[in-house]
């Protein structure tokens, strides 16, 4: 057989610099020749695939989609050597032919179906009353997980390493086992009462779906909220929280956790949900404010120097009876199955966000994943409500209808919106960088510019907040770092457009890349430069107040005019200006461009040629995973 049979275009040296593969991905596939003794090249240029794919967030190689794959690596590496053509598929061994070499290898393992159990389940955990929520100090022990299993799997037509395998059979199990258990403490509540909790407003009270939400989290184990930006999914944990509080017996009150995937999600979660209490009694309010959302490491509680082993696992799990996990559209699928394989049969778990949105950096697609498994019959039909009247946007303006347009592909009809001066939205059709077109700079940068940050008086909170809500009103958002259309590029042109060159000026918007728990900021935490009488200070806004910082007392910041989209996930922002890479960029992807468009409530401008907006819109990740397979059929 040719050597590299699979890849060999891609490790031609007239390629050229590109991360399309990079030494890891072929280190892989060597390490499996020595220690495993493979030597059939087929297998180990699939292995290279499949660890590309895994950098790329895909939990497995879908051997079906091998040209599919294959085809996009080199468009991606040089479109000047191929032309940008796609792999011949004669030059692909069959789907089968593939399964049948992989199936003779004995560095893997093959699997027919997904397991039904879990090692939880097995474990038998009840939550147990007397258990503390999560914060004991229980060290449990650390056990050697080293055996003589394969290295790889297939399951069916797909290629998976094993420990990705095991994490997609963990969570389908886990949520299969939820979805069909009974919640431990049993709460009901009639119409008078879900009247009383969430009046109606328009239309027929019993299909609202932010009522079927809460009855559908009171009377199951598992539930999952969807829905856009501004629709209300905050609002619902709340009011379904309360519900949960209201119908619970008073000698057992339920342990309520709520957690999302970084600081700054949690921290956002916290925000919304003391917003989403104002309608509630004062006694509900009181008790849904004292909860503190954190992140889903700190709840599993990770040991030293690890960020994938936990104190909670299956044999030690939470000791909780509600788990709500907002923004799972960011929870990646290893840390998915490390949480479900913690939470015992009989706790009420609640999956809300986006599935629409950008994918977790990391691998795996799940909540869109579990939102597909809905459609299909299995163990989770009717337990996924999507939310869809959007309550954020402002009266007049016509995003929602991009977003919409945007989410279902329909380009045609999103370019019609962009030409059409329809309220809100703004079409700057030119391609990048506009940096001597002030015709294209001015209408961007306005609103950047021209704000007094000189303040007379410190511990004026109500200065500090209006400085704040004015370097957050307009944001500029980019699908990449650097580059003619990245974040370095606009802040660069910011500054320049205001006369300063980086360091430290009034002005500034700053962008917080790591934690500091002593001061009480995160990762994703953003706020701005003012000068006061004792000098220039960050206001930032920390536990729910303005406040100022030194310089010296700041963890690493980065200047923010403009951030990537991936980082403006789970915030809002007036007026956004979203900047899309020239035509033939891998960037180019419906994901990125919906969420873009969905952090404004005021307005959007789109900047970026016709067939820029065209190819976003039409072009959509399909992560590789079988978790919809394993959920629906089992």
């Amino acid at each position: 057989m040719t050597e590299n049979p699979l890849i060999r275009e891609l490790l031609d040296p007239r390629m050229g610099p590109s991360d399309v593969l990079v030494e890891v991905d072929l280190r892989v596939a060597n390490l499996l020749k020595r220690r495993c003794g493979v030597t059939d090249p087929l297998i180990l240029d699939l292995v290279v695939l499949l660890v590309a794919a895994q950098r790329r967030g895909h939990s497995c190689l879908d051997l079906e989609r091998v040209d599919e794959f294959l085809a996009g690596l080199i468009d991606e590496s040089t479109a000047a050597l191929t032309g940008g053509r796609a792999v011949n598929s004669r030059q692909i061994p069959s789907t089968e032919d593939l399964v049948t070499a992989l199936r003779a290898c004995e560095a893997v393992s093959i699997h027919t179906s997904w397991p039904s159990v879990t090692p939880t389940e097995e474990s038998g955990g009840v939550p147990d009353a007397e258990k503390p929520a999560f914060d004991t100090d229980e060290e449990a022990p650390v056990e050697d997980t080293a055996d003589e299993t394969p290295p790889l799997a297939v399951h069916g037509k797909r290629l998976y390493s094993q420990r990705s395998h095991h994490d997609e059979s963990t969570v389908a199990a886990g949520l299969r086992r939820l979805a069909g258990a009974v919640p431990a403490i049993q709460a009901s509540i009639d119409d008078a009462g879900i009247e009383r909790l969430l009046p109606a407003v328009d239309g027929d009270a019993m299909t609202d779906p932010q009522r079927l939400a809460i009855r559908t989290f009171l009377e199951g184990g598992l539930t999952v909220i969807t829905g856009g930006p501004g629709t209300g999914k905050t609002f619902t944990i709340a009011h379904a929280l309360a519900g949960l509080l209201m119908a619970a017996p008073t000698d057992r009150p339920p342990r309520i956790a709520v957690c999302a995937p970084t600081g700054k999600a949690a921290a956002r979660t916290k925000e919304s949900l003391v917003n989403a209490c104002g309608p509630l009694s004062a006694e509900l309010s009181e008790r849904l404010i004292a909860i503190d959302p954190t992140t889903i490491h700190k709840l599993l509680r990770p040991r030293p120097n690890s960020r994938t082993r936990f104190r909670h696992d299956a044999r030690h799990p939470l000791g909780v009876d509600v788990i709500v996990v907002d923004e799972t559209s960011m929870v990646s699928l290893p840390l998915l199955a490390r949480l479900v394989d913690a939470i015992p049969t009989g706790v009420r778990l609640l999956l809300v966000g986006d599935p629409d949105q950008l994918e977790s950096i990391a691998s795996g697609s799940v909540l869109r994943d579990v939102v597909m498994a809905d459609r299909d019959a299995s163990p989770l039909s009717g337990r996924v409500i999507r939310l869809t009247t959007n309550r954020r946007i402002e009266s007049g303006a016509q995003i929602g209808d991009l977003a919409e347009a945007v989410r279902r592909g329909a380009a045609d009809e999103v370019i019609g919106l962009l030409e059409s001066d329809s309220p809100g939205i703004t079409w700057i059709p030119t391609g990048h960088p506009p940096d001597r077109d002030e015709d294209v700079l001015a209408p961007i940068l306005s609103g950047l510019s021209g704000v007094d940050w000189d303040l007379s008086d410190a511990d004026d909170l109500e200065e500090l907040a209006r400085c704040l809500a004015t370097a957050g009103n307009h944001q500029i958002l980019c699908t990449n770092r650097h580059g003619p259309a990245g974040v370095s590029t606009w802040n660069e042109l910011v500054e320049n457009a205001r006369g300063v060159r980086g360091g430290w000026y009034p002005g500034r918007k700053l962008l917080v890349t790591r934690n500091d728990n002593r001061i009480g900021l995160v990762n994703g935490d953003v706020g701005v430069v003012v000068r006061v009488p004792e000098g220039l200070r960050a206001c930032f806004v920390i536990r729910g107040e303005p406040r100022l910082l030194k310089q010296a007392q700041l963890p690493h910041v980065e200047t923010a005019f403009a951030l990537t989209i991936h980082k403006s996930q789970g915030s809002e922002y007036s007026n956004v200006t979203a900047i899309l890479p020239s035509l033939g960029s891998p960037l180019l992807r419906r994901e990125l461009l919906y969420t873009a468009v969905t952090r404004a409530s005021r307005s959007i401008t789109l900047v970026g040629t016709d067939d820029a907006v065209r190819a976003a819109v039409e072009e959509q990740t399909v992560r590789m995973t079988g978790l919809t397979e394993a959920l629906t059929h089992p």
